[in-house]
């Protein structure tokens, strides 16, 4: 299956190809292209085995991927599972039948995904190497499995997992990234193949927004920190208010931390790594973590304010460094999937 928006001959070029080296059922979906390249479209279509859907607009390579997931699983019953590839020819027919071939012994399972990973050696365009670099790290500290190419479009999905992935709201190449998540989520064997990396007239072609596109794709790790910015202005705020009130530190601490908690378990266990698990066991874990992590507070800003720094920029340096440590202690401890 390719998403293509407005495509170059390549496209033309690359389903020829794996059309003479396999016999199988090839699904384009046209993203809202432009009127230029209904040429393309024509000569593609005229393709035996061959099926293309439109958009009537440009609604993101997600969407483009959803929209090819949902006909495939409606109308081809018999299809266990769904390669998908770039329409720029990043991915060598070769490379894209290996992978096929490899699905068939390596993922059997009804929920699995295979990628084709590129080494990113060699002549890589600079947006490239470092955002798929950056996305690699942010992925492995969020989710601890080691993908060392996050942003591949060449990959074997099961139709379980495909349709799965019609839930994901993310509709641009975010997609790509939340699929990775809802795999984890869902305890997908996960595999890795090598494959050749293709890059033609420095990625020119491609439509990704180095700045747009790379917010969206680290939108995971943004929404922790956004629910802990906002956690840490409620538990600041309060513990302002309450010292003014009643000038106790102990009391302001408590009674500030507890509220703060709260908002941040609520929105923490819903929104950043939605979990829906375990409440009970994920309540006692944070429970402990918040007690840590208060006594941890309340050292820490004891200590510097020990040292001569005021309370209020005492406890804002404690906060901040305490900030990091409470991501991994909630990813890996409070809100731990296998």
């Amino acid at each position: 299956m390719i998403p293509a928006y407005n495509p170059s001959d390549a496209i033309i070029h690359l389903v020829s190809e794996i059309k003479t080296l396999c016999r199988c059922s090839i699904v384009v979906v046209n993203d809202g292209s432009s009127d230029k390249c209904n040429y393309i479209f024509k000569q593609l279509k005229s393709l035996s085995q061959l099926v293309i859907l439109n958009h009537k607009s440009n609604l993101g390579k997600g969407q483009a991927l959803k929209t090819g997931f949902s006909y495939i699983i409606n109308t081809m019953p018999e299809v266990t599972g769904i390669i998908t590839a770039d329409a720029d020819g990043q991915h060598s027919p070769q490379d894209i039948i290996r992978t096929l071939n490899e699905s068939r012994y390596q993922c059997g399972q009804s929920n699995s995904l295979l990628l084709g990973a590129r080494a990113f050696n060699g002549k890589v365009p600079f947006r490239s190497r470092i955002g798929n670099a950056i996305t690699e790290k942010i992925f492995q500290l969020v989710t601890k499995i080691p993908i060392t190419d996050t942003q591949t479009g060449l990959r074997y999905l099961s139709t379980d997992l495909a349709n799965k992935c019609l839930s994901i709201e993310s509709n641009g190449y975010e997609f790509e990234t939340e699929m990775l998540l809802l795999a984890t989520r869902e305890k997908c064997m996960i595999k890795q193949i090598d494959i050749e990396t293709i890059y033609i007239d420095d990625n020119s072609s491609s439509h990704f927004n180095p700045f747009m596109d790379s917010m969206r794709i680290y939108w995971t790790f943004l929404r922790f920190t956004g629910i802990s910015i906002s956690s840490a202005l409620i538990d600041y705020l309060l513990f302002y208010l309450i010292l003014l009130s009643t000038d106790s530190t102990m009391k302001s601490f408590i009674v500030a931390r507890v509220c703060s908690a709260f908002y941040n378990y609520t929105m923490s266990k819903r929104i950043v790594f939605k979990s829906d698990g375990e409440g009970y066991h994920s309540i006692v874990k944070y429970v402990f973590l918040a007690i840590i992590l208060l006594i941890s507070s309340m050292i820490l800003t004891q200590s510097l304010i020990g040292s001569g720094i005021s309370t209020m920029y005492a406890k804002l340096i404690a906060e901040c460094l305490l900030f990091i440590s409470s991501f991994f202690i909630q990813r890996y401890f409070v809100f731990r999937k296998n």
